[in-house]
């Protein structure tokens, strides 16, 4: 799977708010990092619940899609991937709510690529 392709499928899963899809997008063990908050996620079902408890969080602030912008992408070493992305949030008049920078450490292997490290910027920047 091409990083393109992952962020493509990990898009898609949000948007149909599928839980378990999402979840697969992610690394056991990861790491959450959003300013001086740490989350590490040692098994699926932490991870399940992480992403539920996002959704549900996206839910109540009516959004109901995603939309990403590639501002970064550097090989680090044969199997780690830097990443860094905007999301837009949208609602459902297709009007932009928020916006997250995330950074990632992707880790590819073999066909499959998940993300190891999320350090999240700015989280749900609200735009007027």
């Amino acid at each position: 799977m091409h990083i393109t392709d992952f962020f493509a499928s990990y898009t898609q899963a949000f948007n149909q708010q599928n839980v378990d899809d999402l979840a697969e997008h992610y690394n056991v063990p990861a790491i959450v990092m959003e300013g001086q908050d740490k989350q590490v996620f040692t098994d699926r079902a932490q991870i399940r619940q992480y992403v539920s408890d996002a959704i549900q969080n996206y839910q109540q602030q009516g959004i109901k899609s995603v939309e990403l912008e590639v501002q970064h992408v550097m090989k680090l070493a044969n199997d780690f991937i830097f990443c860094k992305i905007i999301w837009h949030f949208y609602d459902s008049h297709g009007e932009i709510k928020l916006e997250c920078p995330i950074s990632y450490t992707m880790q590819m292997h073999n066909n499959d690529v998940t993300h190891i490290v999320a350090i999240v910027k700015d989280k749900d920047k609200k735009i007027s």
